[in-house]
């Protein structure tokens, strides 16, 4: 269970260490590079999706206006959270399908710059 545990974490916490390779591998038209690529980029669209909330919550508190960036910033997070966790978790469903590299999030994560 804890060695489990400790891989997890290890691939959620640094994916944003080498993110960008990650995603060149899942676009591979090798099924051996992009199968373990697709896995890999799902697991941590689904672990930076909470963080990219947070993160647009308090863009949108020091950018805007005192309440109102608050709620904006809140309500921008909340959409882009849901749409990077479900390319996450479709990358994950879906490495196994030849010939189809997933989708990737619509927008550029505030995280991983």
């Amino acid at each position: 269970k804890y060695l489990i545990f400790a891989v997890v974490l290890s691939l959620v916490f640094c994916t944003p260490a080498f993110a960008i390779g990650i995603f060149e591998h899942a676009e591979s038209d090798q099924y051996g590079v992009k199968a373990p690529g697709m896995i890999v980029r799902g697991v941590g669209n689904v672990g930076i999706a909470v963080p990219e909330m947070i993160v647009h919550g308090y863009e949108g508190t020091v950018d805007g206006m005192p309440v109102l960036g608050t709620i904006q910033g809140i309500g921008e997070g909340t959409v882009w959270t849901l749409e990077r966790a479900f390319a996450g978790v479709w990358d994950v469903a879906t490495f196994w399908v030849p010939n189809y590299n997933g989708t990737t999030p619509t927008h550029e994560s505030e995280i991983i710059k």
